[in-house]
């Protein structure tokens, strides 16, 4: 959602800036971490954030406005938060993290330099903020999926137990039926045999 609130327009304000300010180099450092791209080398460098001075790293404005002269910067924005925020690795946070720890760091702020460092601001924060919740809901969830495979081979071997006892009641019940049919038949046989013998006994 704060992707989708910037526009063209908020992006073409901030490249027209010929003096932009240094939340707004922040909040792009924190997107050209995301996508993995070229940073200046660490110095040290004095910023101006809400009035007071901060000692923190020199921004890599220079890289950002490569990022933002690209037509297609707002599409690959979206992209990253559908399919590429799963790919956020350990290295990439903790680069994003003295950032993230900044005070000032947030969209409030962003929002007084440009409407387009808010929404980047708030996007930003949101992708790390995923990639440390997803750490503690991956494992859970592919534990979860482990063990509901393990429930449902359980069941389908419950199930075919529970098919083969069937079929051993059908041939036990077949079976018993056959060994009482035996004995009817055996003690007709006897019970004729006891006539005839009675009977050959008379003659």
């Amino acid at each position: 959602e704060a992707i989708r609130s910037i526009k063209p327009a908020h992006i073409n304000e901030v490249k027209k800036l010929a003096k932009p300010s240094d939340i707004i180099k922040l909040v792009f450092d924190g997107v050209l971490i995301l996508f993995q791209k070229s940073l200046n080398p660490v110095k040290q460098a004095k910023l101006l954030v809400k009035k007071k001075d901060l000692i923190f790293l020199e921004p890599s404005y220079n890289h950002a406005q490569k990022l933002m002269n690209d037509a297609s910067f707002l599409k690959q924005l979206l992209e990253f938060g559908q399919v590429g925020k799963d790919n956020i690795n350990d290295e990439t946070i903790e680069l994003m993290t003295p950032y993230m720890n900044l005070e000032h760091f947030n969209p409030a702020v962003a929002k007084s330099a440009s409407a387009a460092a808010e929404g980047l601001c708030t996007w930003v924060r949101a992708m790390k903020f995923y990639c440390e919740a997803s750490k503690i809901v991956k494992p859970k969830l592919e534990s979860l999926a482990v063990a509901t495979g393990q429930l449902e081979t359980a069941q389908d071997n419950l199930a075919k137990a529970a098919r083969r006892l069937d079929v051993c009641k059908q041939n036990l019940t077949e079976m018993q039926n056959k060994f009482d049919k035996t004995l009817r038949e055996k003690a007709e046989i006897e019970a004729g045999a006891s006539v005839l013998k009675k009977k050959m006994n008379q003659a």
